[in-house]
């Protein structure tokens, strides 16, 4: 059996793709493709952000650009690839210009509803996206349980059972 494509036997036994596994072949084709054309420079450059050290810096400190545009990385306009968007969280987007403030992920957890935080992930999902990003950093959880003691170790990787839930959104 492939594990990438989990291929299904349909009702006469003969095994086939599903759509689902169509889609991840040919993306995984156009992967390929797209790796074999990169030079080792690109390849290198895709391993770190886009913006140099100290105008990054500048733009973090002194133009607020935190707030006000998703950080890129690994764009390779050549080949036509867009990168990585990111937008930090925890709380929902932090961009400027209209994102919703949700309740602190220590918060939604207490109320142990895996749905109510599927449909605060969707909405999430749907302003990141209108908003020029596509890579949510916002997945945290106050380890130490105290919401006073602010976030030191704050990824969800520790709570094995809710951290099935979050990491596929």
């Amino acid at each position: 059996m492939n594990k990438l494509f989990s291929w299904q036997p349909n009702i006469a036994g003969i095994y086939i793709f599903s759509a689902a596994c169509l889609r991840r072949y040919f993306l995984m084709k156009k992967t390929l493709e797209l790796i074999k054309q990169l030079s080792l420079e690109e390849k290198v450059s895709m391993l770190s952000g886009d913006s140099e050290f100290y105008s990054g810096m500048h733009a973090l400190l002194n133009e607020d650009s935190y707030h006000t545009k998703p950080f890129v990385a690994a764009a390779n306009r050549r080949l036509g690839i867009p990168g990585i968007a990111f937008v930090d969280g925890p709380r929902g987007i932090v961009l400027k210009g209209g994102a919703t403030c949700f309740p602190v992920t220590m918060a939604r957890g207490a109320t142990w509803n895996p749905q109510l935080e599927e449909r605060i992930g969707e909405a999430i999902g749907k302003e990141l996206r209108s908003l020029g990003g596509n890579l949510f950093g916002g997945v945290c959880v106050n380890l130490l349980r105290h919401p006073s003691w602010g976030v030191p170790k704050r990824h969800t990787v520790k709570i094995q059972f809710m951290s099935g839930f979050w990491v596929p959104l």
